[in-house]
This record gives structure tokens, C-alpha cells and sequence, in this order.
């Protein structure tokens, strides 16, 4: 319940400096959506901004969730897609050896968590957001070709 430093801030609600903004740009479109929050906030820490918790402060945000294993398609696929986007940028040394190492053992019970809770299309979705992101898709891409966006 104290005001305190954090890795990132959610993308939900973010106060940030004009200068920061000026300095570091925009949220990437690499990502289109999930994990574009932390990439920024990363690139602010590189360029020596920190992130801050206020807990006297309050958002309302329109946010649906579901329960492990009932989670739709579009969030499993630019999840775990983008989460490999991000890792791959921002991830050096042991750090990227761990994650290379073990990323791969938690999508894998992700995917069965999927699979035991009957969400086969979430289940694929894990997997074509891993082959998307070999293939180099980037923001919207693949989402019209996997049935997330319409023409």
C-alpha cells in the first residue's frame, strides 16, 4: 500500500511525461497489443526513467477475464506470439537462456491447460502464435489469416 517502484505499468492506465514520451515514442505497433506496455516501459528504463506504483490512485477498466484454460483464441495467439517478440528484443545473456529454456516448459502447460479445460481453437492458437512469430509476423499481422480480424 506504499507508493513504490515497479518493472512495468499497465498499459490500462499510464501517466507519463511529455519529455519521456518525446525521448522514448510511442508504444511499438510491433505488438498491436499485449506486452507493448512492457516494452515501453523497458525502453524508458534504458533510457533512465522509472516506473511507478501509486496506490492512492484509482482506474476503472471495461476488462473481462477468464478463468485458466477458458481464455479466447486472440489472446493466447498475440499473447504468447508477442511474449516471444519481446523476449527476443529485450532478453541478452543468461537472461535469454533462461527464458529460451524454460519459456517453452510453461507454454507447453499452458497449452495443456487448454486442452484438459476442452479449449482446443485457444490450444491452437498457442501454437500458431509461436509459428507466426518464427515466420516474423508483427503487429495485425496473421490476425486476418487466423480469423481474428475481419476483411
Amino acid at each position: 500500500d506504499a507508493p513504490r517502484e515497479i518493472p512495468y505499468a499497465s498499459g490500462c492506465l499510464m501517466l507519463l511525461r511529455g519529455g519521456a514520451l518525446r525521448e522514448i515514442g510511442v508504444l511499438s505497433p510491433e505488438y498491436f497489443i499485449y506486452w507493448e506496455e512492457a516494452d515501453w516501459c523497458h525502453r524508458a528504463r534504458d533510457a533512465g526513467y522509472i516506473c511507478m506504483y501509486e496506490p492512492k490512485s484509482v482506474i476503472y477498466h471495461n476488462f473481462r477475464s477468464a478463468a485458466l484454460g477458458y481464455e479466447t483464441p486472440f489472446h493466447m495467439y498475440m499473447q504468447y506470439r508477442n511474449a516471444l517478440i519481446y523476449a527476443k528484443k529485450h532478453y541478452h545473456g543468461l537472461e535469454s537462456l533462461r527464458f529460451w529454456l524454460f519459456y517453452p516448459i510453461y507454454m507447453f502447460y499452458r497449452f495443456l491447460l487448454d486442452i484438459r479445460a476442452k479449449n482446443a481453437r485457444a490450444a491452437k492458437a498457442i501454437i500458431w502464435g509461436v509459428l507466426d512469430y518464427f515466420r516474423g509476423f508483427r503487429g495485425k499481422q496473421g490476425l486476418k489469416e487466423r480469423g481474428f480480424l475481419k476483411s
